[in-house]
């Protein structure tokens, strides 16, 4: 998932919250839609920025779980694998915008997955 329309790059290291996210499972595992993976639960992960947008990269994850749930039912249809919509935890957001079809999306450098 990409944003849409960037809302703010301005990054705030101390900035903390809840969100959903939504992952392929493979094998059993949590992997990214897009990249990464597969990833470890109760772990903070961290992200790296491989510049291949116009704006700060990291984690995306939805700010509502019913905008996770309408993602993974848009993208169900292109997916080889079964989705899940998972909540998580943000730190040190870097980006915040909108997606295709107007939910909020946070993107921030690390991520803990709090649930299977």
């Amino acid at each position: 998932m990409c944003l849409n329309t960037v809302t703010s790059t301005e990054r705030d290291r101390k900035r903390e919250g809840v969100g959903w996210k939504v992952f392929e499972v493979v094998d059993g595992r949590l992997k990214g839609l897009y990249r990464g993976g597969p990833w470890k639960k109760r772990r903070w992960l961290q992200s790296v920025d491989d510049r291949t947008e116009n704006y700060p990269l990291g984690f995306h994850m939805f700010r509502t779980r019913k905008d996770a749930r309408k993602e993974a039912s848009f993208t169900h249809v292109s997916s080889p694998g079964p989705l899940r919509v998972v909540k998580v935890k943000f730190r040190d957001v870097v980006t915040t915008g909108l997606g295709n079809m107007g939910e909020r999306i946070i993107v921030a450098k690390e991520m803990l997955i709090l649930e299977n």
